[in-house]
């Protein structure tokens, strides 16, 4: 079927109403035309009359196959086979409303909780290619990297090759006054790469540089859009403004997106609203080797493994342990994806909480084929009745299935109503530090799952009642009736 053809049935079936009349006027030209010329030959009007309706055929079968050829039958029987589904189960409101309420609670259970999954687990990192992103340092006893010191980080640059580059980040808590009032604010400060090796650029002013992550030069500040609009009224003169914190003057440089989220500031401190540099140098006493109060982060080269890259670095930490041996101890160096470490503490609950609200949908799924197993007793006279009228077991089979496919979909917009009701107490009652969880919400990519988990619940449930319905014989049903009324109610 060409794109043309299809078009034309699709209008045909919209407008098919008018288009019969055009050919009911064809119907009546050419047997006018037939039984004249067999008048010509001989017949009498009647004869004629009724040769030609031999010859034509009858109308209704006519108008079905020009119907056909001009339409879409499938989409037409279909919208039938919804139609004769929609007032079966209206006629059984006791089954309907059963079915439609276990429905609900193992669609709307298994939506709500994919919510969380998918913003949690499933959605990449809102970072220039996240994959990339790692956290370095010693392994700890749970396998994770631990807090690094300056002077360390500093002979990875020199000598890895692994890396496009490494940030460092502490936490701060400085106490901003703003028109005589006074804030303690949560915060970090980075080198003076770090928001380069994220590949994220300032809404407004500029980036840190090289110059300003110096012990004498370090206080600028990026802002937060949240905070850039709650304290400063979403003035865009705030940038190269002077404010006060800790009883020393900060000067403005930059405000960050609103789309921006500090999520590994979050993993170790709590959600940054403002930045500033380290401002460290090798000589300071905070830097030296074993004052480990800093969080390293890296990004590989294009091509770089984890492996590879912890290959080396292992290399070069033995390298310093050498030389010198009075700062470190034995042990290795662990290099982690952003983000393994950011959600590998609650990787396997959620995925064990989506296996078990899985689990619950199959319950709901045995507990449905069970209520259609029964209907179907029920029905069995009907289902013969259509048998004998001609209808085949798949036909049968496919009006079953619409049947159970309506009831999943009314049970999948349910769920969804559900699961928009009950997400936000999951994430209210979820861990603090489980990030994204104000990403938590019904999306399209949660719609979606939702209709694929309605279709392959109206396969679990439906298919084989409607198989073995649909397969029940009229021998054997005539059978049961006439034991039904010789013995009593079967």
């Amino acid at each position: 079927m060409t794109l043309r053809e299809l078009a034309a049935r699709i209008a045909a079936f919209v407008t098919r109403r008018h288009g019969r009349s055009d050919l009911d006027d064809q119907l009546q030209f050419h047997r006018e035309m037939l039984e004249e010329q067999l008048r010509s030959q001989g017949l009498t009007a009647a004869d004629a009359a009724r040769e030609a309706r031999r010859r034509i055929g009858g109308p209704a079968q006519i108008g079905e196959a020009w119907q056909d050829q001009r339409s879409l039958p499938w989409l037409e029987t279909l919208i039938g086979d919804l139609r004769f589904g929609a007032r079966m189960l209206v006629r059984a409101p006791g089954f309907s409303l059963a079915a439609l309420f276990t429905l609900t609670l193992g669609i709307g259970a298994n939506t709500a909780m994919f919510t969380i999954v998918d913003a949690v687990l499933l959605r990449p990192l809102p970072y220039v290619e996240p994959e990339r992103l790692v956290t370095i340092g010693d392994r700890n006893a749970e396998g994770l990297a631990t807090n690094v010191d300056f002077t360390t980080v500093a002979d990875w640059r020199a000598r890895s090759r692994s890396f496009e580059s490494l940030a460092l980040m502490r936490g701060w808590q400085p106490t901003l006054v703003v028109a005589g009032e006074a804030e303690r604010l949560p915060a970090v400060r980075v080198s003076w790469n770090y928001f380069d090796m994220m590949g994220v650029r300032p809404a407004l002013g500029r980036m840190f540089t090289a110059d300003d992550d110096r012990p004498d030069h370090w206080r600028v500040l990026l802002l937060s859009d949240a905070l850039w609009r709650r304290r400063f009224g979403a003035d865009p003169s705030v940038v190269g403004r002077t404010i006060v914190m800790n009883d020393r003057e900060y000067r403005v440089i930059g405000v960050m997106p609103a789309s921006f989220e500090p999520l590994d500031a979050a993993r170790y401190y709590a959600a940054a609203q403002l930045w500033a540099p380290i401002g460290y140098d090798v000589s300071m006493r905070e830097a030296c080797r074993g004052c480990q109060h800093l969080r390293a982060f890296g990004r590989l080269k294009p091509g770089v493994t984890v492996a590879h890259a912890a290959a080396e670095m292992n290399a070069i930490r033995e390298q310093l342990r050498r030389e010198y041996p009075n700062e470190y101890e034995t042990g290795s160096i662990a290099i982690i994806p952003l983000r393994d470490a950011l959600t590998g503490r609650f990787r396997i609950a959620l995925q064990v909480l989506l296996a078990a609200v899985g689990v619950v949908l199959l319950i709901a799924c045995a507990n449905v084929a069970n209520l259609l197993f029964a209907r179907s007793l029920t029905r069995q006279r009907e289902l013969t009745l259509r048998s004998m009228l001609g209808a085949g077991r798949g036909r049968i089979v496919r009006q079953l299935l619409t049947e159970s496919a309506l009831l999943s979909v009314c049970g999948a917009a349910a769920g969804v109503l559900l699961a928009m009701l009950t997400v936000s107490g999951l994430a209210a009652f979820a861990p603090v530090s489980l990030p994204r969880l104000d990403h938590v919400g019904v999306d399209a990519r949660v719609l979606l799952f939702t209709a694929i988990t309605a279709l392959l619940t109206t396969i679990a449930f439906g298919l084989a009642p409607a198989w073995r319905a649909a397969g029940s014989g009229v021998q054997t049903t005539l059978a049961a009736d006439s034991r039904s009324v010789v013995g009593g109610s079967s």
